[in-house]
C-alpha cells in the first residue's frame, strides 16, 4: 500500500486586520508580504495591483431610523446617533460627516 506524501506540512498564515489606510506600513517595513491598502503609492521592489473602488454609504435599519431620525434635522440627528467603527483608528465616519454635513469629530 502506497502512502500519500503531504505536500504542505508546515505552512502558517498570520492575518493582520487593520485600517486600509495604515496597512501599507506593514508592507513597507516587511512585516507583511501582501496587503490591501487605500494608497495608490508604488513601493520600490514590490508589485501594486489596483482592485477597484469601494463606495462608502451610511446605512441603517428602519428601527434605527425611527429611533434616531424622527425629526427633519439631519445634522442634529447624525450627531446624536451611535456609530459603529472598525477600531479606534477608524475615522471614515468622521471624515464622511465632516465632508458632507460639516460635522467635526469634536462635535460627535
Amino acid at each position: 500500500m502506497r502512502r500519500k506524501k503531504k505536500i504542505f506540512q508546515a505552512i502558517a498564515f498570520e492575518i493582520n486586520a487593520d485600517d486600509e489606510s495604515l496597512t501599507l506600513n506593514y508592507f513597507k517595513n516587511g512585516t507583511a508580504s501582501a496587503c490591501v491598502s487605500s494608497s495608490n503609492k508604488e513601493i520600490l521592489g514590490r508589485n501594486v495591483s489596483f482592485f477597484g473602488y469601494v463606495d462608502y454609504a451610511l446605512a441603517a435599519s428602519p428601527a434605527f431610523m425611527e429611533k434616531y431620525f424622527i425629526f427633519n434635522a439631519p445634522k442634529k440627528n447624525l450627531k446624536a446617533a451611535p456609530v459603529l467603527g472598525f477600531d479606534q483608528k477608524d475615522d471614515i465616519q468622521e471624515k464622511y460627516l465632516h465632508k458632507y454635513f460639516g460635522i467635526t469629530a469634536a462635535e460627535l
